[in-house]
């Protein structure tokens, strides 16, 4: 759960509230997506009707990100392709302020110690430093969409996955751990080394997989992977807790 679902379920008043906002939500997510899976599905099926979007594809002039938007912009009409441009800036606007809220105040806090009274940031410097930490990130995203767009040969979504897949594990493994071994601990830079060496290790298991093109290949199931050696190695450096300490 990333900061804008639990903002969504924190903001809410009581945590009966809570739990039904979390099913409720989830409940029109699968719905959500089960919608977009049957609109991929008309949209591979339109290119199968025209032969010459098929060939783009198959000659690489033409990218798997550059479908939908083919489509809806040079082939079904104006009033599609309006529908389709709203609907992109409304789905792209929101993730990316999410984005760069939670970035601005992570660093605002965190590094430049906005709530520490020994750095003494007045309220008119927090707010001025405030927007210019915004704008750099603003900048550093839109440069890092260049480089991912000018070095990644395939669909952008499966760049994503993967970074996920490796990024995400650390947390999945801490947050497993957390939960579930309520009566172990664990301390020391030996956590950071293992968060580390994990999506290392997915990392190289993807990469060696990948060349051989008969045998087993590893997708998204790196998570789970990154995850479990996350788990399983803080639970090897982990101690029970003592009675006095609980």
């Amino acid at each position: 759960m990333d900061q804008e679902m639990m903002q969504k379920n924190i903001s809410v008043k009581t945590l009966e509230s809570s739990q039904k906002n979390m099913i409720s939500f989830s409940t029109v997510m699968v719905i959500v997506n089960l919608l977009f899976l049957c609109l991929g599905v008309l949209i591979w099926d339109y290119v199968a009707a025209h032969p010459e979007i098929s060939e783009a594809l198959a000659g690489k002039t033409m990218s798997s990100d550059e479908l939908f938007p083919t489509i809806a912009l040079g082939k079904l009409g104006t009033v599609c392709g309006l529908f389709f441009i709203i609907g992109l800036i409304s789905a792209a606007y929101p993730s990316a302020d999410g984005a760069l809220t939670a970035l601005t105040a992570s660093f605002c806090i965190d590094f430049l110690g906005f709530k520490d009274p020994a750095k003494g940031w007045s309220e008119d410097r927090q707010v001025r430093m405030r927007k210019i930490v915004h704008v750099g990130f603003a900048v550093l995203l839109f440069l890092v969409l260049l480089l991912l767009k000018a070095i990644n040969d395939a669909a952008i979504i499966d760049l994503i996955l993967f970074l996920a897949s490796i990024t995400y594990g650390p947390l999945l493994g801490l947050f497993a751990f957390g939960i579930l071994m309520k009566k172990r601990t664990v301390s020391g830079w030996l956590v950071v080394v293992i968060c580390v060496l994990a999506p290392v290790v997915c990392y190289l298991l993807s990469y060696f997989t990948k060349q051989n093109k008969e045998g087993y290949q590893f997708g998204n199931e790196l998570l789970i992977v990154n995850g479990a050696l996350v788990f399983l190695g803080l639970l090897a450096i982990s101690k029970r807790i003592s009675s006095h300490e609980q």
